[in-house]
């Protein structure tokens, strides 16, 4: 029997654009060939949250995709089509239960016995097993092919293809590419034979159809290359946001370049996801920034080939502040504090008029360090749309920029070596109000990503136990922060924003 696994991207609630890419992917010459067409999870409705999975009339709208989908597929009268779909149970629960149709029709599964439960078809004499969940190993004993349709949400590692150990059954992973809201899905199609081999994959965030041919007596072992850390970092980041701005319109983006390596980064980041032409890198310099800022901010713009204007804010600053009475000397502290923070929300105010003018998705780049320890000005940079990079931590962002100025530099030099600093008053760098950044992204990932109490992280990091605490404690202060700033791309197994925010309608993936 010859399969065809399709790995491409689904939409978020978009059935009409995903019945077009099945339409498209079933037109190609190796899938017509196929028996047995496997498409990712949830094909045709893609991933919906909660709010949108009680939505009236939604069990219509899903029945009239389906019945689209059943016309599709009496156009490929030979091909039988595996998916999973959105139905409710008696009690109007949603499930995900997989299907398979041929010809027009929606075909009667049987069921694995042993209370295994899962969807059993038969296609060209074989049995084929479909699963939404990981199967039991002895699933693999009753049958001849086991599909597993699930999805793989990036958090930072590569999707490595799983072990198999020898079974009946040859062992069939699909999955789905693409950004569906702070998710950015991998793909994770692979199919090891029944001697446990791993005989064929597909590129992570890629789309790509994988052939197999169960009649084959020995097909080669596939060797997946090595992928390095960054570049997949670098192709997750670019496929969430060219996803999420296509979800939002298919516009165009723009963003403040300070002169800084978080913003340098965000921008070479949406030229790629983009292209050029579509972003706007707004330079909105005071008399605290340093001239070299500026310069920098046109040097990264230059290389970029992006469109580059620069607004001054002193004078608005300037209008602020006549509008408020004197500081007492008593609140001098707090008073500079305001007027640091003020030209930050000016800044804010600047992207999003400009954003509405020219109906343009501001990019908020701010990074997981600063994010974690409330080190942003709310309603100023944390303005914006998406924030590409807020699931990456400083020395991360670091090790990003040097790896995409590997072969060319894009990213000034300078911008990456010299000391980061907001530049909201004179002389400021971070380090005045944070530890190294070193010292901090390792108490953070011993923290988030490690589970690690504090006692353990200043034991197991070496760290100062005064610094660990304080620390932490600007972690739960910052809370209030972060549940205001705009969603982050999840890129780590612990965000600090975005999938663990309550109230927002993310794809229940």
């Amino acid at each position: 029997m010859k399969i065809a696994l399709i790995q491409g991207r689904i939409g978020a609630d978009r059935p009409a654009d995903n019945l077009e890419h099945i339409k498209s992917s079933l037109k190609r010459p190796e899938t017509a060939a196929a028996s047995l067409v496997a498409l990712p999870p949830l094909a045709l409705s893609g991933p919906l949250g909660p709010v949108a999975l009680t939505r009236p009339g939604l069990d219509i709208q899903l029945a009239k995709v389906f019945s689209d989908f059943l016309e599709l597929s009496a156009q490929h009268p030979d091909t039988a089509l595996v998916s999973t779909k959105i139905s409710f149970n008696p009690n109007g629960r949603p499930l995900e239960e997989p299907f398979m149709v041929k010809a027009g029709r929606g075909l009667s599964p049987e069921y694995l016995g042993r209370g295994l439960g899962i969807p059993l078809f038969e296609v060209d004499g074989q049995k084929v097993a479909v699963t939404a969940a990981e199967p039991p190993a002895e699933a693999a004993e009753q049958v001849d092919v086991l599909i597993t349709l699930r999805n793989h949400i990036f958090r930072g590692e590569p999707f490595q293809p799983p072990a198999a150990a020898p079974a009946r059954a040859w062992r069939v992973n699909v999955g789905a590419i693409g950004g569906c809201g702070p998710y950015i899905l991998e793909g994770s199609t692979s199919v090891h034979d029944p001697a446990g081999r791993l005989v064929g994959w597909a590129q992570g965030f890629e789309a790509a159809t994988v052939l197999l041919d169960t009649a084959s007596a020995a097909l080669p072992e596939a060797s997946p290359e090595p992928q390095e850390a960054l570049a997949v970092l670098r192709r997750a980041l670019v496929v969430g946001l060219r996803d999420f701005v296509r979800s939002a319109g298919d516009g165009k983006v723009l963003l403040g370049l300070s002169g800084g390596l978080d913003s340098a980064l965000v921008a070479a980041l949406a030229v790629e996801a983009l292209g050029p032409e579509r972003v706007l890198a707004v330079a909105m310099p005071s008399e605290y920034n340093a001239p070299e800022s500026l310069s920098l901010a046109r040097d990264l713009s230059a290389n970029l080939g992006v469109s580059f204007l620069t607004i001054p804010i002193d004078g608005v600053r300037e209008a602020f502040t006549r509008s408020f009475p004197p500081v007492p000397v008593a609140e001098e502290k707090a008073g500079n504090l305001a007027d640091e923070n003020i030209q930050a929300r000016i800044r804010g105010v600047l992207l999003m008029y400009l954003a509405n003018r020219e109906d343009r998705l501001a990019l908020t780049c701010g990074n997981k360090s600063e994010a974690a320890m409330g080190y942003s000005t709310l309603y100023g940079d944390t303005c914006g749309a998406i924030a590409p990079i807020g699931d990456i931590y400083k020395t991360k962002v670091v090790e990003l920029a040097r790896f995409i100025n590997r072969d060319k530099e894009i990213i000034p030099e300078r911008i990456i070596t010299r000391p980061p600093s907001a530049e909201l008053r004179a002389g400021q760098k971070d380090e005045d109000s944070l530890p190294p950044y070193e010292v901090l992204d390792s108490i953070l990932a011993l923290h988030l990503e490690g589970g690690l109490s504090g006692s353990k992280v200043a034991a197991q990091g070496g760290h100062s136990a005064m610094t660990v605490a304080w620390v932490l404690s600007s972690l739960k202060k910052a809370g209030f922060k972060r549940s205001q700033a705009p969603f982050c791309l999840v890129a780590s197994p612990r965000p600090l924003s975005g999938s663990d925010w309550p109230g927002f309608d993310w794809p229940c993936i």
